[in-house]
């Protein structure tokens, strides 16, 4: 069997090449923006529940204003400090 070998041969394929119609070519486009539009759709909206997320977590003014008042200042760190 040494020697023997086998050569398999593909019969040519032949493409038909079509040409494209306005038909077709606005269809394609309108699906490519179909599609692009239902991607920006789940991106605005994941970024939307994003900002949602960061705002529930967020210090509002009035909190940092209450963390302000609360805070001791460098007057009352230096008076415990004397007094101490």
């Amino acid at each position: 069997m040494a020697g023997n070998s086998i050569i398999l041969h593909r019969a040519p394929v032949s493409i038909k090449k079509s040409k494209a119609t306005l038909d077709s070519v606005l269809s394609t486009v309108e699906r490519g923006f179909a599609d692009l539009e239902g991607k920006m759709d789940r991106g605005f909206a994941a970024v939307a529940d994003d900002i949602t997320d960061i705002k529930s977590k967020m210090a509002t003014k009035e909190d940092l204003a209450d963390l302000r008042r609360e805070m001791a200042t460098k007057d009352d760190i230096k008076l415990w400090v004397s007094l101490y």
